[in-house]
């Protein structure tokens, strides 16, 4: 692995931990997270979202919104791209029966968005760094929910104590992850 996807595995792991561990991101407040194996297909939702998006979103800023200079129009063409690919991807997911119909698709695309945005951004160098970036950006999303359905599952336990039972507990446990998460990035850099 390079840096590139590596660091960003690690930024996707670090930045959603705490996002997923309090509910934002999709159906993590529905209570399905409390089965790991039941959060996949959500986690894979999200993931196809980002991967696809990041990286669809770059070729795009590159080779349509830069050269045509419509800078202006920019989150335009971004926002009908994420309506697109949320409503193709629902089709397909609520076809398939693997997701129910209540899956997040709005944080989803926040999600996604603020992942190319970042793709965009930081990536110059060529399509497969951007591919490779989101790819590790998606990657971290799909661990770290499916992380959290586990830890979820796990502290809901009668043998943890009571008075810290469910959101405090995970808050606790997402706060040191985030900090070991954090520890692990900058021995990569």
């Amino acid at each position: 692995m390079t840096d590139a996807p590596t660091a960003s595995l690690l930024a996707g792991l670090i930045a959603f931990s705490p996002i997923i561990g309090q509910g934002l991101i999709p159906s993590s407040y529905e209570g399905m997270t409390r089965r790991p194996l039941t959060m996949f297909p959500y986690s894979a939702a999200g993931a196809m979202m980002v991967l696809i998006f990041s990286s669809g979103g770059w070729l795009v800023d590159r080779h349509l919104i830069q050269p045509l200079h419509l800078h202006i129009l920019a989150l335009t063409i971004w926002l009908l791209m994420l309506w697109l690919l949320g409503t193709g991807l629902r089709l397909l997911l609520n076809a398939s029966g693997l997701v129910l119909p209540q899956l997040a698709y709005f944080s989803t695309s926040c999600l996604a968005l603020g992942c190319g945005l970042v793709v965009m951004a930081r990536v110059r160098t060529g399509f497969a760094e951007a591919a490779l970036a989101s790819l590790g950006m998606a990657l971290g999303f799909l661990v770290t929910n499916v992380l959290i359905a586990y830890i979820r599952e796990r502290i809901e336990t009668p043998r943890t104590p009571k008075a810290i039972r469910g959101w405090p507990m995970l808050l606790i446990i997402c706060s040191v992850l985030w900090l070991a998460l954090s520890g692990i990035e900058l021995l990569v850099h």
